[in-house]
């Protein structure tokens, strides 16, 4: 879906994301692409946001759901979801499926070829597939009937299929590099496997580590695991969901230290409970729980969260101190690049148009997709 309005949009701040860093800048935007990024003052006809931040567009690789729609269960909610995402600064995202029966995927495949008229929220741009071809013994809030070790080759063979979530434990690592081949992010989680196989996955091409530390064997000094592979593997991303639950601040900060710039993605993991009162929601086939601030199975095992791409920003920023940089790169450039979608998440000529206005405090005040505003006000 582009946009066809050739108005120009000129937005001018004193604080633009542009890669080398924090400037002034007007930022001309024309058919949803920005045609240039100028000296601040060279043009006359302006939306001037001052002191507020433009930076790059969310784009979240991780999201099941959201106010009230699971994407495994009803896939037509994709467009729903996406219609208020703009809120919260994500311009673009992968839904996520769950382990399922494979009708569930193929739903979300039709669903995400058919735009709505009019249509002018968040972008999906193609599907994650967190499994089926995940380990039983960390299922997490997956349903372990539909976990299976025979791989759906057909369904992954989609070039809509943008990331597949697998235990390397399962698979071979010929099909691990097939996968990759084809441009599909291969991503580790849902695991109980080793450092040694972890480093094999890798090297067959496995790029990116879903939520980090969440449903895979802990670090021991003795048994590494895929933790301390992931971390190691300079060509790996790194998924983490930043909402002071699934993991600690502390470890957040570690990870960073470790990792260097380049390499953390932010994912909300989100669920249908996302932006809902506390009360029984789902997580694909699954009944969870929220109170308000986690979602859990009947058995306190975590399900999902709760989290909005700007506050996992703001949490980023304030409560464990990574650089505001860091983090705006980790929710828009890195992402955009795993999955390579390169002409998005960066403000630069040629790039999408797809671009969030932030508040001295890293709060949402517009959100612009394709050159035109979805959310907010930027006058």
């Amino acid at each position: 879906m582009e946009r066809q309005d050739r108005t120009p949009m000129i937005l001018r701040s004193q604080r633009v994301l542009l890669p080398g860093g924090w400037a002034p800048a007007d930022v001309v935007c024309s058919a949803g692409y920005i045609d240039t990024v100028d000296a601040i003052g060279t043009h006359g006809d302006v939306f001037d946001i001052g002191e507020s931040r433009l930076v790059p567009g969310f784009v979240d690789v991780q999201i099941n759901g959201a106010y009230g729609h699971d994407f495994s269960e009803d896939a037509d909610s994709i467009w729903e979801v996406g219609d208020r995402l703009p809120e919260t600064g994500v311009t673009s995202f992968l839904p996520t499926i769950v382990s399922e029966p494979e009708a569930s995927a193929r739903k979300a495949l039709l669903a995400i070829g058919e735009v709505p008229p009019g249509y002018s929220g968040s972008l999906p741009l193609g599907l994650h597939l967190e499994g089926p071809v995940l380990s039983v013994d960390r299922a997490g809030a997956h349903d372990p009937e539909y976990l299976s070790a025979d791989v759906p080759r057909a369904l992954w063979a989609d070039p809509r299929v943008r990331m597949v979530t697998l235990a390397p434990e399962l698979v071979d690592s010929a099909l691990i590099g097939e996968i990759s081949a084809r441009g599909t992010v291969v991503a580790i989680g849902h695991t109980n496997t080793t450092f040694d196989t972890t480093m094999h996955a890798f090297a067959a091409g496995g790029r990116h580590a879903t939520h980090l530390f969440n449903a895979m064997p802990p670090i021991h000094h003795r048994r590494p695991g895929p933790i301390v592979a992931a971390l190691l593997n300079p060509s790996v991303t790194i998924g983490v969901i930043p909402d002071g639950v699934h993991v600690h601040p502390a470890v957040l900060d570690l990870v960073v230290r470790s990792i260097g710039s380049g390499r953390l993605v932010t994912v909300t993991d989100a669920i249908s409970a996302m932006g809902m009162p506390p009360g029984e929601h789902r997580v694909g086939p699954l009944t969870a729980y929220s109170d308000g601030t986690t979602m859990r199975l009947a058995n306190g095992t975590l399900a999902g969260s709760l989290l909005t791409m700007d506050r996992a920003v703001r949490f980023l920023i304030d409560e464990v101190g990574i650089d505001p940089i860091e983090v705006i790169a980790s929710a828009s450039t890195t992402p955009a690049a795993l999955i390579g979608c390169t002409e998005r998440g960066s403000i630069r000529p040629g790039t999408r148009a797809d671009l969030v206005v932030l508040d001295s405090t890293y709060q949402v005040r517009a959100t612009i997709i394709a050159g035109s505003v979805a959310f907010g006000d930027v006058e």
